[in-house]
């Protein structure tokens, strides 16, 4: 008798965990479905992939040259746009410094509303601009512009 309760405590503590976990409200919400993008900008070579798009919007920005040094502040020159053209700066950048050759992190936003956005990078070498863009899962060619 006494092990029949002791195991009818284990099933409901077990239930109980398992139901708890399953009610958590999800602060991140990841997003496999977009797919990365690259462009040139002069001597560098871009990559930006959306991580999250949850609590704050998250992307990771890869830098790559093998002829100038990198010195653009990502926080700078970097901005999210919705589909309304509305401008978003970024929160922070979790990332190599300013300087060397290759760049990787991740740029935080806050939350956006929106559909279909896009990243601006300006001026990372020599006055250009690239634009990444995303719409709702599946992904719009990258643009640039001269």
């Amino acid at each position: 008798m006494r092990l029949k309760k002791i195991f009818h405590v284990g099933v409901l503590v077990v239930l109980s965990v398992v139901l708890f976990a399953a009610c958590q409200k999800t602060d991140q919400v990841t997003s496999p479905s977009f797919e990365s993008k690259s462009d040139e900008q002069g001597e560098v070579f871009v990559t930006v992939t959306p991580i999250s798009l949850g609590e704050s919007w998250d992307f990771e920005i890869d830098l790559t040259t093998h002829t100038v040094e990198l010195s653009a502040d990502l926080m700078a020159v970097t901005t999210l746009v919705d589909a309304y053209g509305k401008t978003y700066l970024p929160i922070s950048w979790e990332g190599d410094p300013v300087g060397g050759h290759h760049m990787i992190g991740i740029i935080k936003f806050p939350s956006v509303d929106a559909d279909s956005f896009s990243i601006r990078l300006v001026d990372l070498s020599g006055g250009e601009e690239s634009i990444f863009s995303w719409n709702s899962g599946s992904t719009k060619k990258n643009t640039r512009s001269e």
